[in-house]
C-alpha cells in the first residue's frame, strides 16, 4: 500500500513539473517559440537560435539543442533521438577514371 502512495505521489510529482516547464517556456519565450520541421526554433529580433529536439519539447517541456552531425543529422543527446536536417546538402563526387 505505501509503495503504491508512493507511485501516486511521483506521477503527481512529475505531472506538476511538466506543467510547471510549460509555464516556464510561455512566459521565456512569449510567442516566439516556433515550429519548423523536424525542430523547434526561439525568434530572435535579427535571427533565430536552435535548432531544438521536438519530441524533448512536446513530452518533457524542455529546449535541448540538437547537434548537427556531418551526415545530415540532427542528434538529440538527452533523449537520442535524430532528425534529418532539411539544410543538409550531400557532398558531390567525382568519378576519377
Amino acid at each position: 500500500m505505501k509503495s503504491q502512495n508512493n507511485n501516486i505521489i511521483l506521477s503527481i510529482y512529475k505531472i506538476i513539473e511538466r506543467i510547471i516547464r510549460e509555464i516556464i517556456l510561455k512566459i521565456r519565450y512569449d510567442g516566439r517559440l516556433t515550429y519548423e520541421a523536424p525542430s523547434y526554433w526561439v525568434l530572435t529580433k535579427n535571427d533565430r537560435k536552435g535548432p531544438y529536439c521536438q519530441r524533448c519539447r512536446e513530452v518533457e517541456s524542455r529546449l535541448l539543442t540538437l547537434e548537427r552531425r556531418s551526415d545530415g543529422i540532427l542528434l538529440c543527446h538527452q533523449c537520442k533521438s535524430e532528425y534529418e536536417d532539411p539544410s543538409y546538402e550531400a557532398p558531390e563526387f567525382e568519378l576519377i577514371d
